[in-house]
């Protein structure tokens, strides 16, 4: 499908270009389509919409050719129904695409030594925006980050201090649309993983009492300040930007 060109795609941070196993085709990435809201006002002509500031993501497949029973039955057993993980293309290097996989169909296409040859295509949904690499930040007080793609809560913050386990400070992220704050206590380092709304000591131990007061986090669009009490002596961000593409 592709003369001379070679298409690669990582799974887990995996390729699954080996022996025996082809990626022959991928669909092509989607436009995001925002989510409207319709509105008919009675005595009035026409209609209004409400743009949700929401994206859709879109449906496209994965297609593979498998020339052995090995090859065939790694990848079924890798790409089941309901996996999700990470999908990336040179075409997109080094942009990485989140999506499900909804289903898949074979098709037998002959026969190679002692195997048939198969083609496999899983119908996959997409998330509507890609990943960058890990990018990794050095935070003090009054510094700052610049998110160049789309709002985020997908990162981690390793923070260090001493409030001490009955103690609290402050750590607050500030941007254009408003100042995200949490009352934390900090005993050497603390990890937050903001995403999945989970807080953890020094040993790896899950301590989400350690959030005294407040909410999680938002990088916006733009510069994003960090303030930091007096008894938070610095932090580490890690994040991947995503982007609508």
């Amino acid at each position: 499908m592709f003369a001379n060109e070679r298409r690669f795609v990582y799974l887990d941070r995996e390729s699954y270009n080996t022996a025996g196993l082809e990626l022959l085709d991928i669909s092509d990435p989607e436009s995001p389509t925002y989510r409207l809201e319709k509105k008919q006002v009675v005595g009035r002509d026409g209609f209004l919409y409400n743009n949700k500031e929401s994206v859709d993501g879109y449906n496209g497949f994965l297609m593979f050719e498998t020339r052995t029973d090995a090859a065939f039955n790694r990848i079924t057993n890798a790409l089941y129904p309901g996996w999700y993980g990470e999908i990336a293309t040179n075409t997109q290097y080094p942009l990485h695409r989140m999506g499900m996989v909804r289903n898949f169909h074979v098709d037998e296409m002959g026969f190679a030594e002692t195997s048939a040859i198969r083609v496999v295509t899983f119908n996959v949904e997409f998330q509507p925006y890609v990943y960058s690499e890990p990018q990794t930040y050095t935070i003090s007080n009054g510094t700052g980050v610049t998110n160049p793609g789309a709002a985020t809560d997908d990162f981690q913050l390793v923070v260090r201090g001493n409030t001490g386990s009955n103690g609290h400070d402050n750590l607050k992220i500030m941007n254009y649309l408003y100042t995200d704050a949490m009352k934390i206590s900090v005993v050497n380092r603390i990890t937050i993983d903001n995403l999945r709304k989970n807080i953890y000591d020094n040993s790896g131990a899950l301590r989400n009492d350690f959030r005294k007061e407040g909410f999680y986090f938002t990088l916006e669009n733009g510069w994003n300040e960090f303030s930091l009490g007096p008894l938070i002596t610095g932090a580490t961000l890690t994040v991947k930007w995503r982007y609508w593409a």
